[in-house]
C-alpha cells in the first residue's frame, strides 16, 4: 500500500517547495493551484453566497452538505461576529447524496438555487428564519451523466427600479447635497406576481447545461408549482462542442444575452428572447470568438508581457455585465463581458514558478449599430414607385437589415497577480468587486477595470471604499462571499473554516485620530449606502451596522463614546433626510403611514444599534430613543392585526379572539 508521502512524492508536492526556496518566494498551496483547475473544467462553481436578506450559505468541505450562517451582534461587546453554522440537512437529503456544485441566492433573498455535479437542481426557502430552510422545489434526478451538468445560472431581475447615487459634496453651508436618479432592471421578468404588486414579480431563474441547452425554471402563478420550459443554444455533436462555462444578463430590450465557451476554446454569443405565451426560446447567435486564449506574446494596457509561466492561460471564470448607467454621462452603457484566465494548470508535466497563480482579464464591449444606407439611395429611393424612403428600399433590399448589427469591440486587458475567486457587481454594474485567493478585496470600475480612485477630500464622499475605509489583510482562501452592501467579507479556507473581516479605517491612515471633518465624510459615505439598501432587495443593513460599530469602537471610543456623536448625529440627520422621512407627528398625520413606512424601522434598528455597547454598558440617548418607538411601534402593528377583520367580515371579539392576538 502507498503511503501519504509517498504519494505527496509522486505528485510533486515536495518538489514545488523546492522551486519556492530556490525562488525566494512563498511557495503555492496544492489545494490552492487543484481549486483554480476545477474552476476552469467546469464554471458556476459557486461555494459561498450571502443573500439579501443576511444569510450566509456554503457548501460544506466534504461536497455534501450546506452550511446557513449569519451575522451575530455580541451581547458582551456589542461588535458583530459570524454565528455558527446550522446545517441544512435537507438539502443533502435532496439531492441523494450526491456531489454540490454550485449556490445561487435570488434577488429578494428568499429562495436558494443548489445544484449538484449531475445538474440537478432544487431551491429552498427561507421565508420564516435566516437560518432554517423549507423545500420550494424539489429536483427531479435524471440519469447520472454530466451532460446535463449546469454551466451558467443566473436569476431574473424583478420588475422595478433601483436608485442610483453619485458623489456627495459639500456644499458653503455646510450641507451634504446628494445627487442621483432611479435606473429600472432590464427584463425580461416573470409575469406572475406576488399578490398583484407591481416589482413583486415571483422569482424565476436560467441555467445553460454542458450540453448546449438552455433552460428557464419560473415560479407559477399559484406560487407552489415551479414550471420550466427549454430549447438548445446549438447542437453538440463533438465532445469539442461540449461547454465548460457560460454567463448571462439582461440587455436594455428585455432580451437575455448569453456567452458561452467551449472545450475548443470557442466563446460564442447568443441573444435570447423568452416567448411566455407559446413556452419557447427565440435564440439568436451574434458572434463568434474562435479561439480565446493568451499566450506570453500577449502585451496588456500596460505595453508589458503577460509575464505567465506556461505557454498559454486557462479560461476559469466568464462574467457578463447588464447595460448600466454610466457614471461619465448619461447614456446607457453597453454590455460587458469579461474573461478571467489563470496560470495555475500544470503543462507538460512542468512545475510552476514559485510565484502566486496570476490572473488575466480579457474584455469586450457589444455595441450595436444600426446599419444605414449611402444618401445618394434616397434620390433613387424617390424616383421609385414601390419606395418611398431608404428605410423601404433598405427593407426590400434586405429584410433583415432593419435590425441593429452587433459589434464586439475589444478593450485592453488586465493582469492581476493573484486569483480572482469571486466576482460581485454594486451600483447596478458601475463598480465591479473582485474577491482574490490572497484574501484581498479590490473595488473596481466598469469602465477600466482599474482600482476606484480614493476621494482624498474630506468635502466629498462617493462611496465607503473611496472615503479612506478598507478591508485588513487576509490569509489565503478558496472561496468568498462579499456581503449585500459590500463592507463585509467571508472567506473560506482549504479546511473550509470560515471567517469575517469589516471594513475599516486603517490605524495608519493619515490625520489618525480622524478629524471632524473626514468623520463627516465618512457618515455620509455610509448615509448614500444605506440609503441604496433601503430601496434594494432584501433591505438588509446589519453588514453597515457592523462596519460602524467597529469604526466607532476603534476610532470614536474616546470619553465614553461621547466622540461617537461626531459619526452618528450627521449620519441619522441626513439618512432622513435622503430618505425624507417625516418623524413630525404632532399634526394631522395618519398613524397608518408610519406603520406601513418600512424605512422609519430600518432607520431606528440602525440607530438602536449604533448606540448599543453590550447589556452591560448603558445605551446612548438616540439608542434608547429608538428602542422606545420600535416596541411601540410593534404593539401598535400587533394590536391593528388583531383587530383586523375576519376573511367572513366580521370583527373578532370576545376572550378567544383576545388570547389568539395575544399569543
Amino acid at each position: 500500500m502507498m503511503m501519504d508521502d509517498e504519494l505527496d512524492d509522486l505528485f510533486g508536492d515536495e518538489h514545488l517547495g523546492e522551486v519556492a526556496a530556490i525562488s525566494g518566494l512563498p511557495s503555492v498551496p496544492r489545494w490552492l493551484i487543484q481549486s483554480t483547475d476545477d474552476f476552469r473544467v467546469s464554471g458556476c462553481s459557486q461555494k459561498a453566497a450571502w443573500s439579501n436578506q443576511g444569510c450566509i450559505a456554503n457548501i460544506s468541505s466534504d461536497g455534501y452538505g450546506v452550511t446557513l450562517r449569519n451575522l451575530l451582534c455580541d451581547p458582551a461587546t456589542g461588535l458583530w461576529g459570524l454565528s455558527d453554522g446550522d446545517e441544512a440537512k435537507i438539502i443533502s437529503l435532496v439531492h441523494n447524496g450526491h456531489p454540490l456544485k454550485h449556490l445561487s441566492w435570488s434577488h429578494s433573498g428568499t429562495e436558494l438555487a443548489v445544484t449538484d455535479i449531475l445538474g440537478n437542481i432544487s431551491v429552498f426557502s427561507l421565508l420564516i428564519a435566516i437560518n432554517r430552510c423549507t423545500v420550494s422545489r424539489r429536483c427531479v434526478l435524471g440519469a447520472e451523466d454530466n451532460l446535463s451538468t449546469i454551466v451558467g445560472l443566473m436569476w431574473l431581475n424583478q420588475d422595478r427600479s433601483t436608485p442610483l447615487h453619485r458623489t456627495a459634496v459639500k456644499a458653503p453651508n455646510g450641507q451634504w447635497v446628494f445627487g442621483g436618479s432611479r435606473f429600472k432592471h432590464s427584463g425580461p421578468h416573470n409575469p406572475h406576481t406576488i399578490g398583484d404588486q407591481p416589482g413583486k414579480n415571483k422569482a424565476a431563474f436560467v441555467i445553460v447545461t454542458k450540453a448546449g441547452v438552455i433552460r428557464l425554471i419560473y415560479q407559477g402563478p399559484d406560487g407552489a408549482r415551479w414550471l420550466d420550459f427549454k430549447s438548445e443554444l446549438h447542437s453538440v455533436s463533438t465532445a469539442a462542442e461540449l461547454l465548460t462555462h457560460a454567463t448571462i444578463c439582461a440587455d436594455k430590450d428585455s432580451s437575455l444575452l448569453v456567452a458561452t465557451h467551449s472545450t475548443s476554446k470557442r466563446i460564442r454569443i447568443y441573444r435570447i428572447e423568452l416567448d411566455w405565451p407559446r413556452q419557447a426560446f427565440v435564440v439568436d447567435h451574434l458572434k463568434t470568438i474562435a479561439h480565446c486564449s493568451f499566450t506570453n506574446d500577449d502585451v496588456d494596457e500596460t505595453g508589458l508581457a503577460s509575464n505567465l509561466p506556461y505557454p498559454e492561460a486557462q479560461l476559469y471564470h466568464l462574467e457578463m455585465i447588464s447595460p448600466g448607467p454610466d457614471i461619465r454621462s448619461k447614456e446607457t452603457s453597453a454590455p460587458l463581458l469579461l474573461a478571467f484566465f489563470c496560470n495555475s494548470s500544470y503543462q507538460n508535466d512542468r512545475l510552476p514558478v514559485g510565484n502566486h497563480p496570476s490572473t488575466r482579464i480579457a474584455r469586450w464591449e457589444l455595441n450595436s449599430l444600426k446599419p444605414t444606407l449611402h444618401p445618394s439611395f434616397s434620390q433613387l429611393a424617390s424616383k421609385k414607385s414601390g419606395a418611398s424612403n431608404s428605410n423601404d428600399l433598405q427593407y426590400m433590399r434586405n429584410p433583415n437589415a432593419a435590425q441593429s448589427e452587433v459589434l464586439l469591440d475589444t478593450l485592453p486587458s488586465i493582469s492581476v497577480d493573484k486569483v480572482v475567486v469571486a466576482v460581485q457587481q454594486l451600483n447596478l454594474g458601475t463598480t465591479l468587486v473582485f474577491c482574490s485567493s490572497d484574501g484581498s478585496v479590490e473595488f473596481r470600475s466598469r469602465v477600466t477595470l482599474g482600482p476606484l480612485p480614493l476621494d482624498n477630500n474630506p468635502t466629498r464622499a462617493s462611496s465607503i471604499a473611496q472615503v479612506g475605509l478598507r478591508f485588513p489583510d487576509g490569509n489565503l482562501c478558496l472561496h468568498a462571499a462579499l456581503s449585500p452592501n459590500a463592507c463585509a467579507v467571508v472567506t473560506f479556507d482549504d479546511s473550509n473554516a470560515a471567517t469575517l473581516r469589516l471594513m475599516q479605517m486603517p490605524h495608519d491612515y493619515p490625520g489618525n485620530p480622524l478629524d471632524h471633518d473626514t468623520v463627516e465624510a465618512v457618515a455620509e459615505a455610509f448615509v448614500i449606502q444605506f440609503s441604496i439598501s433601503c430601496s434594494g432587495y432584501g433591505s438588509y443593513h446589519d453588514d453597515l451596522s457592523a462596519a460602524m460599530q467597529l469604526l466607532q469602537d476603534q476610532h470614536l471610543k474616546g470619553d465614553n463614546f461621547a466622540q461617537a456623536s461626531r459619526f452618528i448625529n450627521p449620519f441619522l440627520s441626513d439618512v432622513h433626510r435622503v430618505l425624507q422621512l417625516n418623524i413630525d407627528f404632532s399634526g394631522d398625520v395618519k398613524t397608518e403611514t408610519y406603520l406601513k413606512n418600512g424605512f422609519h424601522q430600518r432607520t431606528l434598528s440602525v440607530q438602536l444599534s449604533l448606540g448599543y455597547w453590550g447589556n452591560e454598558s448603558h445605551r446612548s440617548l438616540s439608542s434608547k430613543v429608538a428602542f422606545a418607538i420600535l416596541q411601540l411601534r410593534w404593539a401598535a402593528l400587533t394590536l391593528a392585526f388583531g383587530l383586523k377583520p375576519n376573511p367572513s367580515g366580521t370583527a373578532p371579539s370576545g376572550e378567544a379572539e383576545l388570547k389568539r392576538t395575544g399569543s
